[in-house]
Parts: C-alpha cells; structure tokens; sequence
C-alpha cells in the first residue's frame, strides 16, 4: 500500500486510478480488491448523504461523491422534493477532458 500511495500520491488519487494503472502495481485480484474497497466507501458515504435533505452546498457534495473518479467534465442535475430530499440525479452533459458545454432551456409554465 505505502508504494502506491507512494506513485499516486493521495488515497483521492488512488480511488482515480484505473484498473491497468493498478496493475503495474498489483496482480489481478489485488487491483480488484483495491477497486472493489474504495468504491464501497464511496457508496457508504453517498447512500449517508441521500439519507438526509440536501440543503447545503456540502450535503449536496457528499450526495455526488462518484463524481471525483470521473475522468471529463459532468454536468450533473439534482432534482429535488419540496423537502430538499433527494428524487434522482442526472448527468445531462458530459464533456471533453477539462470543459463541458451546457446549453440552458428555461421551462415557463
């Protein structure tokens, strides 16, 4: 573990890292192990996020936690109840990797 914290740098880095980076390091089951573990954290601590109202920029955050391994730019909408309690989420625009074109389409009732 101390050499791929060592190459990557950060467990954050780790968790980016694709499954053929982790394997320079590891054997096949090792990588999957490693995969298998930093994404269940990330699961845990989303489905902890969505237990609650999404009413602060940090409980959103939490909420869309997957979103750090994402390798190009997401636009991601998050639809809400009137309790700020979370309905579903999704990705309406997926870019290149360092920038996203979104365009707005405003509903008027």
């Amino acid at each position: 573990m101390d050499t791929l914290l060592g190459h990557f740098g950060s467990l954050k880095e780790l968790e980016r890292a694709s499954f053929q980076e982790l394997r320079q390091f590891l054997t096949r089951r090792e990588a999957e192990a490693v995969i298998a573990g930093l994404s269940m954290s990330s699961v845990v601590d989303t489905e902890e996020a969505l237990s609650g109202p999404l009413d602060k920029a940090e409980a959103v955050y939490r909420a869309n936690l997957e979103m750090r391994c994402f390798r190009q730019e997401v636009v991601r909408v998050v639809l809400l109840d009137v309790q700020n309690c979370w309905i579903t989420s999704v990705d309406v625009c997926k870019g290149t990797l360092d920038e996203s074109l979104a365009h707005g389409t405003y509903f008027v009732r």
